[in-house]
């Protein structure tokens, strides 16, 4: 099952405002209309390649809730909404509550001591995912997702420990077929024995493409790999493996410390 349906946010009032963590810096300053081309570029990418993409309106204030991946996980008519861990971006819950309300969707909420980031931290292909925690969603949400979503299965639990790979979407993708692309730094090295184990095709990406790149944070639609960029020789893995790689320039949303996958949520 892949995802054909998808979930963005207008980045209207886009800008680095505050710091969350080490990308962040709030002397950079965001090219708002570069942001929203863009944008703009990524939403046409998947129109094209066949995703039905659902617009959320952005509410001044909130400049992170462009990041639409972060907002919850949607699976089979349900909805679980993210809790932030930093109050400057706790505001984006409600608003993505409301859009998937109004469309129908049972919305399932988590205690408050419970932090949870959504696509950020469940990183997910079709029915199978990883959950990653340490620094923006907590360990404990894992038997929330199991019990609201028994569709799913967890192949592993990963534990980050690089504060730069603050969300497991940075460090880690599933590309289907026991594959995946990671960062080993990243994670603790019992984290990385269990990715693995559980996915025999796995390519560790170097610093290049995990911190120049981001590319681990990308979006995969059948055969096609849409990320901000990669190295040649990553590119030259990919196509061995079937894939077609998508450049997607996203320079404005780097400096939040975010690529493509960020700014979209699939909606299953």
């Amino acid at each position: 099952m892949k995802p054909r349906r998808a979930l963005m946010c207008r980045p209207t009032h886009f800008d680095v405002e505050y710091s969350i963590n080490p990308w962040m810096d709030v002397a950079r300053r965001v090219d708002r209309e570069l942001a929203s081309a863009q944008w703009q570029a990524v939403y046409d990418t998947l129109v094209k390649l066949g995703v039905e993409v659902g617009v959320a309106e952005p509410v001044a204030g909130l400049p992170d809730m462009t990041f639409a991946g972060d907002c919850g996980l949607a699976v089979g008519g349900r909805f679980l909404a993210s809790n932030f861990r930093h109050v400057e971006r706790r505001g984006e819950t409600e608003p993505y509550v409301r859009w998937f309300e109004r469309r129908g969707w049972e919305i399932v909420r988590l205690p408050g001591e419970l932090a949870f980031e959504g696509l950020g931290d469940v990183v997910l292909d079709g029915e199978e995912l990883v959950y990653g925690h340490g620094f923006r969603s907590s360990s404990g949400v894992l038997g929330r997702i199991r019990e609201s979503f028994p569709s799913l299965r967890i192949r592993c639990s990963v534990e980050l420990t690089d504060d730069r790979f603050y969300h497991a979407g940075l460090a880690v993708a599933l590309l289907g077929g026991r594959r995946i692309l990671y960062y080993p730094p990243a994670f603790a090295p019992e984290a990385r024995r269990s990715l693995e184990r559980e996915f025999p095709h796995a390519l560790a990406v170097d610093d290049e493409d995990a911190m120049v790149h981001f590319a681990c944070n990308n979006v995969v639609v059948g055969d096609q790999i849409l990320m901000g960029g990669c190295s040649a020789a990553l590119e030259r893995q990919l196509e061995r493996w079937g894939f077609g790689v998508i450049r997607c320039e996203v320079s404005e949303f780097m400096k939040s410390g975010a690529s493509v996958r960020c700014l979209v949520l699939d909606v299953f």
